[in-house]
């Protein structure tokens, strides 16, 4: 699936992956999706969720992955709420 081609694509870059490292992230951590986004992108956001300890995932009604002009004050209400957390 998409998801999996992409993390496969990221394999090939010379750089070691990331998502072992997810578990050492040790800040508030927002992962914001739109429940129009396509399958991998979700996937992915699966994943840095059970990867970030304490991650949490919020999912806008009518976005896509261009939150900031979909659904502007939403996203600024979220991230200034995880912020002041």
């Amino acid at each position: 699936d998409q998801a999996e081609q992409f993390m496969r694509d990221e394999q090939e870059i010379d750089e070691p992956s990331a998502i072992p490292r997810l578990k050492d992230i040790a800040v508030p951590t927002l992962i914001v999706l739109g429940d129009r986004d396509i399958d991998a992108i979700t996937e992915i956001g699966g994943i840095l969720q059970q990867g970030i300890p304490g991650a949490r995932t919020e999912t806008l009604a009518g976005a896509d992955h261009m939150l900031p002009l979909r659904t502007p004050e939403r996203l600024v209400e979220l991230i200034l709420t995880t912020i002041r957390t």
